[in-house]
């Protein structure tokens, strides 16, 4: 829930979880869409900027996309990734198409069996690192890349493409996939030693398979670095 007000007062996050009686973190996740308040801070808020319940509620898309959105799971059985719905059936297939010493392909396939997408990983060396760079093309939108860097001998990812971003912590247990500073799905991850899983939803119907191509790229990373702390 974006909270437009208190840029109009020019208020902080920390100023206004202390009128609302939250933590700063609260409003945080209200405003990239990860949670949102409960009826009485809803009330509160409506007057403390003199909005109306009505108002405050129709112009934010996420309060009213969210409680209705269906639920889709992503995860690997098999060397193949699939994204099911909440009745079980598989929605959308990743698996691997080629592989060669420096490049991997995978296609996407939606429920016809139709491929919507490919991602491409190929691999660079800087010095004792593997930094893996994944190409993903998806069929009406433009071209989406993570690339993993070294900054200052850290390792960094960064994201091109369809203005995406992840809100919160990339390889957390939640984040938000972000469009032009709109959330359009919230993710959270389960894991044990071998396998993770994304539980998520997509807030925007017509992204759906953007959001599920992007994840199927997100997953690939996880995958990576699950691999690299086996190794370390």
């Amino acid at each position: 829930m974006k909270v437009r007000g208190r840029y109009h007062d020019q208020w902080n996050q920390e100023h206004l979880a202390t009128l609302l009686h939250v933590s700063r973190s609260t409003v945080s996740s209200w405003e990239v869409g990860r949670n949102t308040p409960d009826l009485e801070t809803i009330v509160l808020i409506s007057d403390l900027f003199d909005i109306s319940l009505d108002h405050l509620l129709r112009e934010d898309k996420h309060m009213l996309q969210k409680e209705n959105k269906q639920q889709f799971t992503l995860k690997k059985s098999d060397e193949v990734f699939d994204v099911t719905n909440e009745e079980g059936i598989t929605c959308y297939r990743m698996q691997e198409a080629s592989t060669l010493p420096t490049q991997r392909k995978y296609l996407l396939t939606d429920q016809t069996n139709k491929q919507i997408a490919s991602i491409k990983r190929k691999r660079y060396s800087f010095g004792m690192y593997d930094l893996p760079r994944l190409f993903l093309k998806l069929d009406h939108w433009n071209d989406i890349s993570i690339i993993k860097d070294m900054e200052q001998f850290k390792s960094v990812y960064k994201i091109k493409g369809e203005d995406l971003s992840i809100g919160g912590h990339f390889l957390g247990e939640t984040f938000a996939v972000v469009r032009n500073g709109e959330t359009i799905s919230n993710v959270v991850v389960t894991s044990d030693n071998n396998h993770f899983t994304f539980r998520f939803t997509c807030l925007n119907e017509p992204m759906e398979p953007l959001v599920v191509s992007f994840l199927f790229l997100i997953a690939l990373v996880y995958e990576e670095e699950k691999r690299a702390i086996h190794l370390g």
